[in-house]
């Protein structure tokens, strides 16, 4: 027997779509679709926080024993420094390297700008003359090394020396650490004697690892020396990561004193790097001409190719174990926020489901009695 009439009935013959396949039950399809997206909702924020971990991760703190040159400290530390005229002159070209294998070029750029010597004229600048990383191998007396090189191989001390002594008006002189011919002292020095000089400047080519406790070979400019706390100042050209910054003498004298692993010296050190008298008065060279270098070569292009394929390698490799473990830890966050927020979710219908939901067994029983009481009626009629 069916019947249509009986308020109770709408659990089996309800107008509402789709009620008898079981979409306001507990198991069906509509609670299905708001757990998975009570979970995907869950899941992107999961994600968004694991970003922020990310970021907050790929700003490298310096280490102790260093100082950022943004404290007060280290703002008194450049007051102290004096002569400090290279700080400034190099804060106007501080730049940042275009990839992990190009920190060489671009401290090589921002000391040849700083020096008083001819530059080529750029077109993208509207003629205006300038060094920059990709310029500084075209802009060569001669080819030193060929951009597949650098980007292969990186330079080392004597290659950026010799980079910048194939420029006109410049003379560089490559200062290997070499602790069994060059003590601390002497090393001293060398920084405070190339910070009095006019128009020199020194390019530090250091192992990042034995100050910061991660890292490689690194090149970049100094920019100061402070006698007072025996300091000196790095314009680190990686500086999505690290902030200008402070290092002991006797931390960057240890750094540049480690080997490079090329057979170049064996050792890091020091480029010092000088205006040749009468460099600012010299005729701008054919090859700086803006026509010359409106096109780059194939060998130049490649280098920017291979540079960024490099750098995503180097990138990530350079990240360590924090990388790995930020991204695991971002993943684990996401599926326990989503799995929190679809459990509550779930939950919550459960306690605020429907009354057909709520009393569908009941409901059940009820009709089996209705359709008993409604027989035997009928039998005793009969």
């Amino acid at each position: 027997m069916q019947s249509t009439d009986h308020p109770h009935k709408r659990s089996w013959t309800s107008p509402l779509p789709g009620a008898s396949r079981g979409l306001w039950s507990s198991s069906g399809p509509l609670v299905s679709s708001v757990r998975r997206t009570q979970l995907l909702t869950g899941l992107k924020l999961g994600v968004l926080l694991a970003a922020m971990v990310g970021r907050v991760r790929a700003v490298s703190p310096i280490p102790a024993g260093l100082t950022e040159l943004s404290t007060a400290d280290g703002q008194q530390m450049l007051r102290d420094s004096t002569p400090n005229d290279q700080f400034w002159l190099l804060a106007q070209e501080f730049t940042t390297q275009d990839s992990q294998d190009w920190c060489g070029l671009a401290s090589a750029s921002m000391v040849l700008n700083a020096l008083p010597i001819p530059k080529p004229a750029i077109n993208a600048f509207e003629g205006y003359p300038y060094f920059y990383q990709d310029n500084i191998l075209q802009t060569s007396k001669t080819t030193v090394m060929t951009a597949s090189e650098v980007a292969d191989w990186g330079l080392g001390l004597d290659d950026i020396t010799d980079i910048l002594n194939a420029h006109v008006g410049v003379e560089a002189e490559a200062l290997h650490t070499d602790p069994d011919a060059v003590s601390l002292d002497h090393f001293r020095q060398s920084i405070a004697d190339a910070m009095a000089a006019p128009d020199t400047y020194l390019i530090a080519n250091f192992d990042r690892y034995e100050f910061m406790g991660e890292g490689g070979g690194h090149h970049s400019p100094l920019g100061a020396y402070c006698a007072e706390s025996d300091t000196v100042l790095v314009l680190d050209v990686a500086r999505y990561r690290f902030k200008p910054y402070w290092v002991p003498v006797e931390k960057m004298y240890n750094a540049t004193a480690s080997s490079n692993g090329l057979a170049q010296g064996g050792h890091r050190g020091l480029a010092r790097v000088t205006a040749q008298q009468g460099s600012a008065n010299l005729a701008t060279p054919a090859q700086y001409e803006s026509d010359t270098l409106t096109s780059e070569s194939d060998d130049t292009a490649s280098m920017q190719s291979d540079a960024t394929s490099n750098s995503t390698i180097s990138s990530t490799a350079q990240q360590g174990s924090s990388s790995w473990a930020g991204a695991v830890a971002g993943i684990l966050l996401a599926f326990c926020v989503g799995a929190i927020v679809g459990a509550v979710a779930y939950r919550g219908h459960e306690q605020h489901t429907s009354p057909l939901d709520m009393h569908s067994s009941e409901l059940v029983e009820q009709h089996r009695l209705l359709n008993q009481q409604s027989s035997l009626s009928q039998n005793q009629n009969l």
